[in-house]
């Protein structure tokens, strides 16, 4: 089975820890970190990385590499970035 092509959605307080664990699971390949503050993700990412930072979630949501996204955004953005999630 090969792994699993995810987006974190959100760089600030929870998504760092996502991008770790998604980098330390063979199941998982992480593709993308998304966040409001393009340069916050490529911070978090670091330079030596292959995974993409952006600031586009629609970007992420037309990418067919992406299977699954994790949301760590404030929780009243949750229900339209799901909802855009599962209609992509």
């Amino acid at each position: 089975m090969s792994p699993i092509g995810l987006a974190v959605i959100g760089g600030g307080y929870w998504g760092p820890n996502l991008v770790r664990t998604a980098l330390a699971t063979p199941a998982v390949r992480l593709e993308w970190l998304c966040d409001l503050d393009g340069e916050r993700a490529r911070t978090v990412l670091g330079p030596c990385t292959t995974v993409r930072a952006t600031d586009s979630f629609d970007e992420i949501l037309e990418d067919l590499a992406v299977s699954a996204v994790a949301i760590a955004t404030p929780a009243a953005t949750h229900f339209d970035l799901v909802r855009s999630a599962l209609e992509a």
